[in-house]
């Protein structure tokens, strides 16, 4: 969690400043599942790149319901599982 908050995650602002919560846009949760996907299935190149744009062509609508072009931070984990 700490690394998506300090890498991919942007905080949301109340009062013009900003108000600790946390959120991914797509692009963010594409990068993000872009590493996961290097580092934990090991994929690289052509397949690496096919494999997250077909997860993530299935899976951000599931997340992003309303579609806001982002979703929670704390919802990042189960979309990356």
């Amino acid at each position: 969690m700490h690394s998506l908050i300090m890498k991919y995650a942007l905080e949301g602002k109340s009062n013009g400043g900003p108000n600790g919560q946390f959120y991914m846009t797509k692009n963010a949760m594409e990068a993000v599942t872009d590493e996961v996907v290097d580092t934990h299935l090991n994929f690289k190149g052509a397949k690496k790149e096919q494999y997250v744009q077909e997860k993530m062509k299935e899976l951000w609508p599931r997340y992003d319901v309303n579609e806001d072009g982002f979703i929670d931070v704390q919802r990042a984990p189960v979309f990356l599982r």
